[in-house]
């Protein structure tokens, strides 16, 4: 399968919902641009803040979250 490449020349170019939806899963991606990352207590933290009614303290809209979190091998 080939590679698909998103760029993000300006802080204001976002992905757009249409964009994402036609990723396929396994599919590889080149994003380029801003990229946030988190581990595992960030995006509980996050969820939480949100179930809470509060405020993220970064707007996500149109940004790429990666994440960066342990990885369990099942051992």
């Amino acid at each position: 399968m080939g590679c698909r490449s998103y760029s993000a020349p300006r802080e204001s170019r976002y992905l757009t919902h249409d964009e994402v939806r036609s990723w396929k899963p396994g599919e590889t991606l080149l994003l380029n641009g801003v990229m946030l990352t988190g581990r595992d207590a960030a995006h509980k933290r996050m969820v939480d803040m949100l179930n809470r009614g509060e405020s993220l303290p970064v707007d996500l809209k149109g940004k790429v979250i990666y994440y960066v979190g342990p990885v369990d091998l099942g051992a």
